[in-house]
């Protein structure tokens, strides 16, 4: 798996042990075999690109392709042949989704939704689609680009807050989404009071029944949750042990957990957006 300590991506296994650098960047996704290392590449200037590395050879390359200079946050498709990514669309002056290959071929914008910006790009269980939310609706495009279906996102995710940063992931098997969302227990907003900001908790979907059911403890903040081997989730977060008084403010130690039925098992320390390999 892979997972972010400041500006490098670090790896490791779903023991958590030995952690090792991988190398600069943000929003790493590692691909579904475990081979390759999308992410987010931040120039000198600010700018944002799509890069990946390959972890055997370590070559490192610069998604060729994609227009503009403000782009974040690639998904691998279920069979790593493809990335899904945030992307601003200067024709629009709006965010809207996109799709290409990690050699840069076959490139494709989805911006036929109207003027709203699009944000939390995830796919299909089967790859052959791929999603997207603007806080009202939740959409769905084929590959093509072309608008399949829309709907109210509170038929996701209930009353739960969301933001234009909740993370979705659709589940091997394709019958459950996994999401992150604003937490609400006693013990919640407790924690919210201490790092004075809203706290998260870790979400599933499932599309058979329309059952909305929380999966992190009550009292464990999230941010950003994905799915990992047999069914588990592997998520970043922290607890009241975790948040220390600073001089300008509260301090927060993230670790990397993993969510194994009811256990919770700390894996890694100074630990922020997980990815695993999935086979």
């Amino acid at each position: 798996m892979i997972f972010s300590r400041g500006d490098t991506l670090w790896r490791t296994d779903l023991r958590g042990s030995s952690p090792e650098p991988v190398g600069p960047g943000y929003d790493g996704e590692i691909s579904p075999g475990g081979d390759r290392v999308a992410f987010t590449e931040y120039d000198e200037e600010g700018r944002r690109y799509i890069a990946v590395r390959d972890l055997k050879s370590r070559e490192v390359w610069r998604v060729p392709g994609i227009e503009g200079e403000n782009s974040y946050g690639p998904r691998w498709s279920p069979d790593g042949t493809a990335l899904l990514f945030n992307h601003w669309w200067e024709e629009g002056s709006r965010w809207v989704i996109a799709t290409i290959r990690p050699e840069g071929t076959e490139g494709r914008i989805f911006s036929g939704v109207g003027s709203e910006d699009l944000f939390s790009p995830f796919w299909g269980g089967g790859g052959t689609e791929v999603f997207a939310q603007d806080l009202t609706f939740l959409y769905r495009f084929d590959l093509e680009g072309r608008l399949l279906d829309r709907r109210p996102v509170e038929e996701v995710v209930g009353d739960r807050g969301i933001s234009s940063a909740t993370r979705f992931s659709v589940a091997p098997d394709g019958k459950t989404w996994l999401f992150d969302a604003l937490a609400t227990t006693s013990r919640d907003r407790a924690l919210a009071a201490r790092v004075g900001d809203a706290v998260s908790a870790a979400f599933v979907y499932a599309e058979g029944t329309k059952e909305v059911r929380r999966i992190s403890p009550p009292g464990v903040a999230v941010s950003g949750a994905c799915w990992a081997p047999g069914g588990r989730v592997l998520l970043a977060g922290f607890e009241e042990k975790d948040v220390r008084k600073g001089k300008e403010g509260p301090q927060i130690a993230f670790r990397l957990l993993l969510l194994s039925g009811d256990r919770v098992i700390g894996l890694a320390e100074d630990a922020l957006a997980p990815s695993c390999a999935l086979k």
